[in-house]
């Protein structure tokens, strides 16, 4: 599938990103640092605290004299410490993406988007447009994100007018971009 980046011509090609890459807003005279990258998250222990043995070490025995049996605890205990390692990496990873999110949200709120309603006969739908733009542009927020984020902003007639949309769209439709809810906007 390939990407748009918004605000491009649709007569100057797609424009596609390196692998890895999500598409974002254009902005001038901008290039990403290393230093704009997530820090990598905090190191998880191997081993829950609860988990821990504070005795002492269990004595090691020759592999011989253990048996049938004491391979068969040695595998389950093994298997119930990487199910808890994993559970660990999973809870961290999402501890991780909804601190991400949120961070995405409250930025985007810190710099005031318009509200829509749809409603009002002062209201201009292209001002609406325009000014998202210019918030989404600034968050670097990818294609996909300023669908969601723009529509977060609409009230009254205008959710309906979005949710009917949305539905219209079927349920195997990819993600909704920037370019396809403005021109439906």
């Amino acid at each position: 599938m390939a990407h748009r980046e918004i605000g491009m011509d649709p007569g100057e090609g797609t424009n596609r990103s390196p692998p890895g890459q999500r598409d974002r807003f254009p902005l001038e005279a901008h290039s990403e640092s290393p230093g704009d990258a997530v820090p990598p998250a905090s190191p998880v222990p191997l081993v829950p605290e609860a988990a821990r043995d504070t005795g002492p070490p269990a004595p090691i025995v020759p592999p011989s004299e253990i048996g049938e049996q004491g391979m068969r605890e040695a595998v389950q205990l093994l298997t119930r410490m990487v199910s808890i390692h994993e559970r660990q990496l999973e809870s961290g990873e999402d501890a991780r993406r909804d601190r991400i999110g949120s961070s995405t949200v409250r930025e985007f709120l810190h710099l005031a988007p318009p509200l829509f309603t749809g409603s009002s006969s002062t209201e201009d739908p292209q001002d609406f447009i325009d000014h998202m733009y210019r918030v989404l542009r600034v968050m670097h927020a990818s294609v996909t994100e300023a669908v969601e984020l723009a529509s977060f902003r609409l009230r009254d007639v205008a959710v309906l007018w979005y949710e009917a949309w949305e539905r219209s769209r079927g349920p195997d439709a990819p993600p909704a971009e920037w370019e396809d809810f403005s021109e439906a906007f």
